[in-house]
């Protein structure tokens, strides 16, 4: 069954119109159009975050944090900045959308599956898609962080981004394994308590008199929801980890870093000591 069947129904040969053969691809700009919408309420998200940490990371030391940050963000990004999220939504949308219909393309090639070196082929095709597609979207979100905290274009906050983040190399690795460990835990921490809790509630007195053998369905859909939720709002530390991290190195390379630059500096500086004298002493014993 093709897509304009099954758009149609099976009721074509009834409709009191004729259906024109372009019409079957119509499906293409709805689903750019969805996937274009989503990815705009994303970095729109990420805007609105990054500038309320802006918003504190670079305020003078012993300034008060004045007003609404998130508010006054968002009204920033309504009037200056949606252009721009605009922009790197659409850039990914359009290479999400060629991923998805070279996917649909090559199911439909069934003949080439069956070619070894076709299917290969299509499979690396699909492999490099899908690289693409991550590294844009990771390019767009540090660049519309980049572009909420200095309020330039999309072109220039995605260099900037890149800059910052290829001459700290080494950081962002260790930040981002560490961060993504314990944002891992915590989406499992707050699963876990989640199903004991309906677990416990399940087998309540009151409540086990109306349920009959182990509720595994139901504790199957607190967890996923549980899950669900948990990493929508965890989500949001990421994005605050990355718009501190891209402050921190933009800061770090002024004559007159902030406090705050200060103190994170001091504490890597820290923590090198540490891990030497902790070599030297490995050293020593052998």
């Amino acid at each position: 069954m093709s897509v304009k069947e099954w758009l149609h129904g099976g009721f074509r040969e009834t409709l009191p119109f004729d259906v024109e053969e372009y019409y079957e691809f119509f499906w293409i700009y709805h689903v750019w159009a969805f996937l274009w919408t989503y990815m705009l309420l994303l970095s729109s998200l990420f805007m609105t975050i990054a500038g309320a940490v802006g918003h504190w990371y670079w305020r003078e030391e012993g300034e008060p944090i004045v007003g609404y940050p998130v508010v006054r963000s968002f009204l920033r990004l309504v009037s200056y900045q949606l252009g721009t999220a605009a922009f790197g939504s659409l850039l990914v949308s359009i290479i999400w959308m060629a991923r998805i219909t070279f996917q649909m393309a090559a199911k439909r090639l069934k003949v080439l599956r069956r070619m070894p070196a076709a299917g290969a082929v299509l499979c690396m095709i699909q492999c490099c898609l899908g690289c693409v597609e991550w590294i844009m979207k990771y390019i767009n979100r540090n660049a519309v962080i980049v572009a909420a905290l200095h309020g330039e274009s999309f072109c220039w906050s995605a260099g900037r981004a890149f800059s910052l983040l290829m001459s700290n190399i080494l950081r962002v690795a260790a930040v981002s394994v560490a961060s993504m460990s314990l944002i891992l835990m915590g989406k499992l921490f707050i699963t876990a308590v989640c199903v004991l809790v309906a677990y416990a509630w399940l087998n309540a007195p009151g409540v086990s008199k109306n349920v009959s053998g182990t509720p595994v369905t139901t504790l199957v859909v607190v967890g996923m929801s549980a899950w669900l939720v948990a990493r929508l709002f965890l989500n949001v530390y990421v994005v605050v980890i990355d718009s501190v991290l891209l402050s921190f190195f933009e800061d770090a390379k002024s004559d007159k870093p902030l406090p705050v630059t200060r103190h994170i500096e001091g504490w890597v500086q820290k923590e090198k000591i540490f891990d030497k004298d902790e070599e030297e002493d490995k050293e020593a014993r052998r």
